[in-house]
């Protein structure tokens, strides 16, 4: 059972990202049950450098992290593996909402859904009209409950690795049902 001490949702540093990077395997490995190994890549790309990162903390213990890419440039696309079909028709600037790993003794308590909000507010503030992002099956009910339509499947490469296959999801700002208005900004938030 998870203690009443609440748990704080941030903005990483960059030097906390080989945290991240850990928590990441653990759970992918966990996702694939324990079988074959997680590439490189998805633990780590060059992405992580430019992206925004957030942590979610409990009891001094990362307990899920997820990431914010900016995109400005559709040849930028391309090269993120999952959305490289959408290159062509994508219009930037678009946010990428990406690599949310939430520890199993950790889900279920909507921890995922606020770090979406989060992500979904800054992709606002930083002035982008679309944000997509990639999700096995069984998010997307409450991504689509956000305003989320579905653009796709992934890219051979994430089912190549052994994890589920994902949905690519796609949200224009005016299908948003989140809102500056709508949502605070808490530095603490309880999963009681």
């Amino acid at each position: 059972m998870i203690s009443e001490e609440p748990i704080i949702v941030r903005v990483l540093e960059s030097q906390e990202m080989s945290l991240v990077h850990t928590l990441r395997k653990l759970v992918w490995q966990e996702t694939k049950s324990g079988t074959g190994v997680i590439p490189d890549w998805l633990i780590e790309d060059e992405f992580d450098r430019n992206a925004i990162h957030w942590g979610a903390f409990h009891q001094g213990q990362l307990v899920a992290a997820c990431r914010l890419s900016y995109v400005v440039d559709r040849r930028e696309l391309s090269a993120h593996k999952m959305y490289s079909r959408l290159a062509g028709c994508a219009s930037v600037p678009l946010c990428l909402m990406e690599r949310l790993v939430v520890r199993q003794d950790y889900t279920g308590n909507g921890l995922a859904a606020r770090l979406d909000q989060e992500r979904i507010l800054k992709a606002w503030e930083l002035g982008v009209d679309r944000i997509l992002v990639g999700v096995p099956p069984y998010r997307v009910p409450g991504l689509m409950k956000l305003g989320f339509k579905i653009a796709g499947s992934s890219a051979e490469e994430f089912v190549d690795a052994g994890l589920p296959p994902a949905v690519l999801l796609f949200l224009p700002r005016w299908l948003s049902s989140i809102g500056k208005p709508n949502l605070t900004h808490a530095s603490y938030w309880s999963l009681v």
